[in-house]
């Protein structure tokens, strides 16, 4: 009876020892990864320098991401659809399978070295927030968007990019 006693406390002090190493590991991995629990949203002064540079589409490449924006002025011109390339060296950086960020539906074109997504439903975007992040396996600081454009009535409407890390890089 006592030996039964015995076992039962060492089984449940064994499930409880496991159980604090996995949360250990858990809090490790979520506070060494900064970029978990952040959120992709404009400052004020990013949206002061979107409308001051009269930009359409604003990207910032932080780390191993890129978070793509649309302006209010593009909203308001009711766009039907909405094409965005970018180029990155291929040599150093792909683009992750896991994009987990996105205000729309879209659709992605991966070739050697340039991504080309595409946005039908541009109803319902939030210009405050990221209209899209791309996870890329490496730092990805040379990356741009190399061509924008918006369609409406079946013509093709050239954008206005501007590339947000820029302005943050000088006010740090």
């Amino acid at each position: 009876m006592v030996v039964k006693k015995i076992f039962k406390k060492i089984k449940n002090n064994s499930i409880i020892f496991l159980l604090s190493i996995f949360l250990a590991f858990s809090l490790f991995y979520v506070n060494k990864n900064e970029t978990f629990f952040q959120a992709s949203v404009l400052s004020t002064q990013d949206i002061n320098f979107i409308k001051q540079k009269q930009r359409d589409i604003a990207y910032k490449n932080s780390d191993w991401i890129i978070d793509i924006f649309v302006s209010e002025d593009f909203l308001s011109k009711n766009y039907e659809s909405l094409n965005i390339s970018i180029i990155f060296d291929k040599l150093q950086a792909s683009i992750q399978d896991n994009i987990t960020e996105y205000q729309n539906k879209y659709k992605i074109d991966l070739s050697e070295g340039r991504v080309s997504l595409y946005f039908e439903d541009l109803r319902n975007i939030n210009h405050q927030e990221s209209l899209i992040v791309l996870p890329f396996s490496w730092l990805i600081s040379d990356s741009l968007i190399s061509d924008a454009f918006a369609t409406k009535w079946l013509e093709n409407y050239p954008l206005s990019v501007g590339n947000l890390t820029q302005i943050q890089e000088h006010t740090k």
